[in-house]
């Protein structure tokens, strides 16, 4: 289980949403099992659901750290992100 945080430039926290199932984020967009957020216009973190966190609470650089949405990445986003790094390796053996 996951919780989607959103706050705003000054880290104070504007919304957290609870309780989320099969969590998968593609850029600014984060779905989940009954539901998805689409263009996300302020900064956001996923973590996992035993981390306390509320609406008007201050996020920190701690919270931050805490943040899923890496591993939650789409498979098209995860192979896509792959394929560029492999072929920088690529292109670097071949001295390209």
């Amino acid at each position: 289980m996951y919780q989607l945080v959103l706050y705003n430039e000054s880290k104070e926290i504007i919304e957290v949403l609870k309780d989320l199932q099969d969590v998968t984020v593609k850029n600014s967009d984060v779905f989940w099992n009954g539901g998805e957020l689409r263009g996300i216009g302020s900064p956001f973190i996923v973590v996992n659901q035993d981390v306390e966190l509320n609406r008007g609470d201050t996020i920190d650089d701690n919270h931050i750290q805490l943040d899923q949405k890496e591993s939650l990445k789409d498979k098209m986003t995860q192979l896509e992100e792959m394929n560029k790094q492999l072929q920088g390796v690529v292109n670097f053996l071949l001295e390209i």
